[in-house]
C-alpha cells in the first residue's frame, strides 16, 4: 500500500526489484483517490479505507496468510489492517504514518546529499525532489520520475483534503493501535529516515520502541522518499523480515 499522493507504481516499481518478493502473489492497491481508484463515492474517513481494505484482503486471500507492505499512509493502514485481520504472517512498512494529524508530529530537518549534481530545471517536478529526497544524483532523479510522479498526477487532492478537514483522516484507535500491535505474535518491521521531513522518526520510536515484535532500522542517509534515497537498505531488511515470517 503505498503513499499519499502517490499510486501501486511506487511500491511495485521498488519490491519487483527483490528477488524474494517474486516468491509470492502480489497485489499492488491503488488507494482510493489515487492511481487508478477514482470511485470514492461514500468514503469519508480513513476508518472506510480501512474496511474497504480488510474486506477486498479477506475476499482475496481466504484463509491464506498474509504479509501487510506499505509506505507512508500506506504503512499507516497496514499497521491497523494487522490489528483487524486474522492470518496476518507480518507487517513491513517505510517511514509509515503514526499520527495522522500533521500538526502533531515531530518532524526531521531535511538536508540535500548531492552525491552526482543534477541540473535544477526549475520545473515543479525538480522542486518535489529536491524536497522529498535526501539522496541527490541523476539515479534518483530518475527513479522519482518513474515511482513518484505517476501518482501524483492522479492524486485525487479535493477528496483527501476533505477527509482532512473533517478531522477524519486519523483512524479512530490511532491512540491505541501500537498497543493492539504489540499483543500480535508476528514479526513487525518497520525503517524510518533519519531526515523525514514528513512524518519524521521520533513519534515512532516513542510508540513502537516498547513493542516487543517490533524491528525499527533508521536510516541515517535518508528522508521520506526511502525506498529512493536508499533501496538497498529496505532489500536487506525485506530479505530479513521474509526469512523472520517463514519461522514464525
Amino acid at each position: 500500500m503505498h503513499g499519499m499522493s502517490l499510486s501501486q507504481v511506487s511500491m511495485s516499481a521498488l519490491y519487483e526489484q527483490f528477488p524474494e518478493t517474486k516468491q509470492f502473489r502480489r497485489y499492488y492497491v491503488d488507494l482510493p483517490g489515487m492511481g487508478q481508484s477514482q470511485n470514492v463515492t461514500g468514503l469519508t474517513s480513513s476508518d472506510q479505507v480501512a474496511d474497504l481494505l480488510a474486506a477486498f484482503i479477506t475476499a482475496t486471500a481466504g484463509n491464506a496468510a498474509v504479509i501487510l507492505v506499505g509506505h507512508s499512509y500506506g504503512g499507516y493502514l497496514c499497521d491497523e489492517l494487522a490489528t483487524r485481520l486474522q492470518h496476518v504472517g507480518g507487517v513491513f512498512t517505510t517511514c509509515p504514518v503514526v499520527i495522522a494529524d500533521s500538526a502533531d508530529r515531530h518532524v526531521a530537518t531535511h538536508r540535500n546529499q548531492v552525491v552526482q549534481p543534477v541540473p535544477d530545471d526549475g520545473s515543479a517536478a525538480m522542486q518535489g525532489y529536491r524536497f522529498i529526497n535526501v539522496v541527490i544524483s541523476p539515479q534518483t532523479w530518475q527513479a522519482y520520475q518513474t515511482q513518484s510522479l505517476p501518482g501524483q498526477r492522479q492524486y485525487n487532492r479535493q477528496f483527501w483534503d476533505q477527509i482532512k478537514q473533517s478531522g477524519k483522516y486519523s483512524l479512530e484507535d490511532e491512540a491505541q493501535l501500537f498497543a493492539n500491535l504489540a499483543k500480535l505474535n508476528i514479526p513487525i518491521y518497520t525503517i524510518l529516515g533519519r531526515q523525514d521531513n514528513i512524518v519524521g522518526y521520533q513519534d515512532h520510536l516513542q510508540r513502537l520502541g516498547h513493542t516487543p515484535n517490533q524491528h525499527v532500522v533508521i536510516d541515517d542517509h535518508a528522508g521520506h522518499a526511502l525506498g529512493i534515497d536508499d533501496p538497498g537498505l529496505v532489500a536487506r531488511n525485506w530479505q530479513s523480515f521474509l526469512g523472520e515470517c517463514r519461522h514464525a
